[in-house]
């Protein structure tokens, strides 16, 4: 009997973690790149690419990871208010630190579209990309 007790109580604390745990995840369909020229300009965005990459943001282990060919994990150092661009577009906004210890920002933008629920940005410096999402 006392066994029986135990064991729904750690079920019961198992189904309660696992029910407040907050990890995202979604799926990029589509990528872009542009960068910065010799002459320190930023080039045209590429042509989109047909991708299938699994992202997820892991809060409760404050990780952002990007399952591309070459997994890209990043530290999530500091959330930033919610903004809108300048299209009205609603976006979060993260600072992100990678695994060489590079800094950048990740930005998600809600765009209104048949296809994708919103698009990723992962801003560097002299590099930059870009995904459709889509919700996993």
């Amino acid at each position: 009997m006392k066994s029986k007790i135990l064991l729904a109580f750690a079920l019961l604390f198992f189904i309660s973690y696992s029910a407040y745990s907050q990890v995202y995840k979604n799926r990029a369909k589509q990528v872009a790149f542009k960068s910065k020229d010799s002459y320190g300009r930023w080039t045209k965005w590429t042509d989109w690419e047909d991708c299938n990459i699994l992202i997820v943001t892991n809060l409760d282990n404050s990780k952002f990871t990007i399952y591309s060919k070459e997994t890209q994990e990043f530290d999530i150092v500091k959330f930033y208010p919610k903004e809108y661009d300048d299209d009205g577009v609603e976006t979060f906004r993260i600072l992100v630190v990678d695994k060489d210890g590079l800094r950048c920002n990740i930005r998600q933008r809600f765009v209104k579209s048949d296809y994708y629920s919103s698009q990723l940005y992962i801003d560097y410096a002299d590099f930059l990309y870009v995904y459709n999402l889509t919700s996993n």
